[in-house]
């Protein structure tokens, strides 16, 4: 699948030229050879939880995300060209690459059986799909920002556009670990009470830390990029809103159902969510517009979903989620929100 993504982007690079620049396309044949190398080493990251070590996993987590940013950055930072930053994090997805093949020879058998084959393809097509529509939700709000703003404004709304690092890696993980848990217990009380628990812990986790980067991040920013991305503080504290939508799993549960077609369903309205809100709102708000429709399409995802598991399989919110402790940390932030943007600076 990856190498079919990758295929169809080579084949369309004179599609793309009517969205990027010229001096954009000067880069694209990197940017192809890292999305070929760096999209298969997400596995790294589940081999790790499925075999529980945790230790190694946060490890891998926290030096995986130094790097990245220092690859991007130091090289920008010292006047480099952007193809020296895309050549260090190919060089740096081959060496992942190759951690993964480690990992893989030390943890899995390679066999073949085409029953499990026919049974993964009938569960996962629907969420293959759905990964595709839901990343490509950033290329859509990268291309409205470029076409109606032009290419500076496009820099800063991509040095802006980027959660809470750690809030996606650990709830997709948590995510991941409970699905199977959940599939021997889910008409058991304590399957669900152990999803509450451990949702509630990620909060405990994420909350704080989005408490500390919304308030800190217009110091930062000029601190960690330049002084030119200082309007791209605004964006990113937009962008850490998203940890609200994070810590809810409705997906979990119905993972664990193993109703895949309804997150392909889901998956398909949010990215129609994402283009009209991000639009309209652009056009009143500007680029920040853009932010606050993804936050709108991705709560709208999560809020379809939890419907579905209560009208559909019975299944409230309150079975899986502290609600009291929820609302409380994200009416906090979104009051934090509106005192940082609007009077601390």
């Amino acid at each position: 699948m990856n190498i079919l993504i990758v295929g169809i982007l080579f084949f369309s690079k004179s599609f793309a030229s009517l969205f990027l620049k010229p001096e954009a396309l000067q880069y694209y044949s990197l940017l192809l050879i890292f999305i070929l190398l760096n999209n298969p080493v997400f596995l790294i990251e589940y081999l790790l939880l499925i075999k529980e070590q945790t230790i190694s996993l946060v490890l891998y987590g926290i030096l995986n995300f130094i790097f990245q940013v220092s690859i991007v950055v130091i090289p920008l930072w010292l006047g480099y060209d952007l193809s020296i930053s895309l050549i260090g994090l190919i060089i740096l997805s081959s060496f992942k690459l190759l951690f993964l093949g480690y990992l893989l020879m030390k943890h899995t058998e390679i066999r073949t059986d085409v029953i499990i084959w026919k049974e993964h393809i009938y569960y996962s097509l629907p969420l293959i799909l759905s990964l595709l529509l839901s990343g490509s939700a950033e290329y859509i709000d990268g291309a409205l920002v470029s076409s109606h703003f032009g290419p500076e404004a496009f820099a800063i709304f991509r040095y802006g556009a980027k959660e809470l690092p750690i809030s996606m890696l650990l709830a997709n993980a948590m995510s991941v670990a409970l699905v199977p848990r959940l599939s021997g217990n889910l008409l058991l009380k304590d399957g669900l009470d152990q999803l509450k628990k451990e949702s509630t812990k990620l909060m405990r986790l994420l909350f704080p830390i989005t408490f500390v980067l919304l308030i800190s991040s217009h110091w930062l920013y000029p601190l960690v990029f330049r002084t030119d991305f200082q309007e791209s503080a605004g964006i990113f504290n937009i962008y850490l809103l998203l940890v609200i939508s994070r810590v809810l799993f409705p997906q979990t549960v119905i993972l664990a159902l193993q109703r895949t077609e309804v997150i392909l369903k889901v998956a398909i309205f949010e990215i129609i969510i994402n283009i009209i809100a991000s639009y309209f709102l652009m056009l009143k708000f500007g680029m920040v517009g853009v932010a606050f429709g993804t936050i709108i399409a991705f709560f709208s995802e999560k809020l379809l979903l939890i419907l579905v598991l209560h009208k559909k399989e019975q299944i409230p919110i309150s079975k899986y989620l502290n609600i009291k402790e929820w609302t409380f940390c994200s009416l906090a932030l979104l009051i934090c929100y509106y005192f940082v943007e609007n009077f601390l600076y």
